[in-house]
């Protein structure tokens, strides 16, 4: 039988709160914290339902369907178990996307899907960029391959790799 989770009764967080708290450092033993507090029946091994509660106290958004994705992803035997999260490289990675995601959504200005350099240098800044205008310039030298002075399409897809191939997102 299963115990009833913890956090269960607490309230939603604002929308404010939870990109506050995803902006946060995300840390291996924090993500190692939140995951045991989720492992409702203590077996070390997580269903989708205990995933999803861990993402949800992660702050990510639409922690059901990040689940399922999971699950998608990591349950190789389709046994409806995962274990060993926090040591995958892979997770790390999508926490990292993730964290990259949120913060290109709110440079982007103007709502149309793609990054001129100033919603980028922004996004760049807004993830730690010491030197935002030069790692903008590079990205663009990088990923704008039709040279259009914006990141568009698939050139986004190639952002991100870039982004989180240079550490931002931790």
């Amino acid at each position: 039988m299963t115990k009833p989770h913890p956090n269960s009764n607490s309230p939603l967080k604002t929308k404010t709160e939870l990109r506050n708290d995803f902006h946060e450092t995300v840390t291996k033993q924090k993500i190692m914290n939140v995951l045991k507090e989720a492992d409702i029946n203590e077996d070390g091994h997580f269903n989708e339902e205990e995933l999803k509660h861990a993402l949800k106290n992660l702050g990510a958004f639409f922690p059901a369907w990040r689940a399922k994705r999971a699950f998608q992803k990591f349950d190789a035997n389709n046994d409806g178990q995962i274990s060993d999260v926090p040591d995958r490289k892979d997770f790390h990675e999508s926490v990292m996307m993730q964290k990259i995601m949120i913060s290109l959504k709110e440079a982007d200005t103007n709502k149309d899907g793609r990054y001129n350099k100033d919603e980028l240098k922004h996004a760049v800044k807004d993830l730690g960029a010491f030197f935002p205008a030069w790692r903008v310039r590079r990205a663009f030298n990088k990923v704008d391959v039709n040279h259009d002075g914006q990141i568009s399409g698939r050139e986004i897809d190639s952002l991100l790799e870039y982004l989180c191939s240079h550490g931002y997102g931790k």
